[in-house]
């Protein structure tokens, strides 16, 4: 195979929703060790997966390993030798003739096999097929998706409000933030105009909703999302907040919204701070508290009230490898040094939630849906839905969205 994203081989498969399929996670959006110059090409990580087809249209991770060794975009054009062994129950995973991981099950004791790619088209090559053939007790079929019931349909219908929509009880209202700048300024992460990037050409704005999203307020400036202090003040003119976190209400009545606070004096723009904003008076004025004050590689983010009154807030990182969590006892003034969680590349635009049987759902844009039934101490395996990895803010919200019915909400 050839340094494509998300090739996969399927063995013992059923029928097209019962099957173990190795994925090859070579070309992903990773983060850059901390040792690559920001200017030369992303360097890239070798991941092997194994998942299962559970037969309800979902896949669930049983196995993973992450290879030390990166691989840079140079190298595009280079083969990999993958070979997967199904010996008894065991599933073990060769590439480039060196063992990287293992796993026993033995649900599906035979079936085809077959390539394919979860995502853009796989390239494969020289393929080849040893072993004894068995015949099937049933012949390998595709599985047709049921058709949405009514309530179903009704309900994607009722879900049908833009990313960063959220309804705040207190205040009968549904509020809505997007993210806007100077018609003539465009973002640039390379920082070629870096001296645009600031909060005078970008900002956060709010429209509100009193009759559940039929009609908007005009989009007005949220003013007072800004930290204090000397390290918060604009070098060179510089300095801006980006990407809007997660709006909720809390427990109380107030508001929380995380966002994140991007301003480097040396020109890469690469300092990224995740904060927590609280307002108590509707949205008129915000106290604004930084998610662990020494933390500067954090950008994305997410949060849920724990049932005890805890925030647990995860966050993104483009510069470490896992996702972050750190916790609040005091409504967000003060927040725990972060530490990672989560260790999966590119589990990015997070979106959590707390379920009334008090089981967090984290969804993911490329890895799917993780699960805590811990407070976040511990989290599963990734499930995908169906073969979506997700695509943008809108992607993990639907995750989250079309998950809750499994976890006592509807």
């Amino acid at each position: 195979m050839r340094g494509i994203p998300f090739p996969q081989l399927i063995v013992r498969a059923i029928d097209s929703w019962r099957f173990y399929a190795v994925l090859f996670s070579i070309q992903h959006d990773d983060p850059r060790p901390a040792s690559v110059n920001i200017d030369a090409p992303w360097l890239q990580p070798l991941m092997v997966s194994v998942w299962k087809g559970d037969g309800n249209g979902y896949q669930r991770m049983l196995a993973y390993r992450r290879k030390d060794s990166y691989v840079s975009y140079s190298q595009w054009d280079r083969w990999y030798s993958a070979r997967v062994e199904c010996i008894g129950p065991e599933i073990i995973v060769f590439l480039d003739d060196r063992f990287i991981c293992a796993f026993r099950d033995d649900e599906y004791e035979a079936g085809l096999v077959g390539v394919g790619s979860i995502w853009q088209v796989g390239v494969w090559r020289d393929l080849a097929v040893e072993g004894r053939p068995v015949e099937l007790k049933t012949p390998w079929k595709l599985v047709p998706k049921p058709a949405p019931t009514a309530d179903l349909i009704q309900s994607s219908n009722s879900l049908q409000l833009p990313p960063n929509t959220v309804y705040l009880p207190s205040l009968g209202e549904w509020w809505k933030l997007s993210w806007e700048h100077n018609p003539n300024v465009i973002w640039v992460d390379t920082g070629t105009n870096f001296g645009q990037l600031n909060s005078d050409n970008f900002w956060i704005a709010l429209s509100r909703s009193k009759d559940g999203g039929k009609t908007w307020s005009e989009k007005k400036r949220m003013n007072g999302l800004f930290p204090h202090g000397e390290a918060y003040k604009a070098r060179k003119g510089h300095g801006a907040i980006i990407v809007p976190g997660k709006l909720g209400e809390l427990s109380d009545g107030s508001i929380g919204l995380t966002i994140c606070w991007r301003n480097n004096p040396d020109g890469n723009y690469q300092a990224d701070q995740v904060l927590f904003c609280r307002s108590t008076d509707g949205g008129k004025t915000w106290s604004v508290s930084p998610v662990d004050a020494g933390e500067w590689e954090r950008n994305e983010s997410t949060w849920a009230e724990l049932a005890d009154g805890e925030l647990l807030c995860l966050m993104r990182s483009n510069y470490n490898n896992c996702l972050g969590v750190s916790r609040s006892k005091d409504l967000g003034k003060t927040w725990s040094r972060v530490t990672p969680t989560i260790p999966f590349f590119s589990a990015s635009a997070p979106n959590l939630l707390r379920t009334r049987d008090n089981i967090l759902i984290l969804a993911t844009r490329g890895w799917g849906l993780f699960t805590s039934v811990d407070n976040g101490h511990g989290w599963s395996l990734p499930t995908q839905i169906g073969t979506y990895t997700g695509g943008g803010w809108g992607g993990a919200d639907a995750g989250v969205a079309r998950r809750q019915d499994l976890c006592g909400r509807s």
